[in-house]
């Protein structure tokens, strides 16, 4: 007979599990990405450049998990202000990294490139991270 862990439980081991890692997580804007999608890595993204930008961490609520076993991290929605300076890039979307830029998470396009050339411009992202169905043991 298996051990059946329950919606609690599963929450629980979420939470333990990968709250203290969640510190560690950057949420960065990216111009390009490479490779193959479901398979790439962080050599495979290019980061945004614009004068003021930073990668910023990740904070969000603990793990949520519907009645079907899908688990997600809300997360907070982020503002990303582009300074004074020259130059122009055009945001395809967001993702996040570890903070050593070991591991790649995830990446999300924007609805709409956003092109970004002027000071006080801003981008928000809410990091959302979907985990998706977490069956039981077997």
């Amino acid at each position: 007979m298996a051990f059946e862990l329950q919606q609690q439980g599963k929450q629980a081991a979420l939470t333990k599990l990968l709250g203290a890692w969640l510190a560690d997580l950057r949420v960065f804007l990216y111009t390009a990405k490479g490779g193959v999608a479901g398979s790439r890595g962080w050599a495979d993204m290019t980061e945004a450049t614009f004068t003021g930008y930073a990668a910023q961490g990740y904070a969000g609520a603990g793990p949520a998990m519907d009645g079907n076993a899908n688990a997600q991290y809300s997360g907070t929605t982020l503002t990303f202000t582009r300074g004074a300076g020259a130059g122009t890039e055009t945001i395809l979307g967001w993702g996040v990294v570890t903070a050593d830029h070991s591991i790649l998470l995830g990446i999300q396009d924007l609805p709409t490139p956003v092109v970004i050339n002027t000071a006080g411009q801003t981008i928000t992202v809410t990091a959302n991270m979907y985990l998706g169905l977490l069956p039981p043991p077997y």
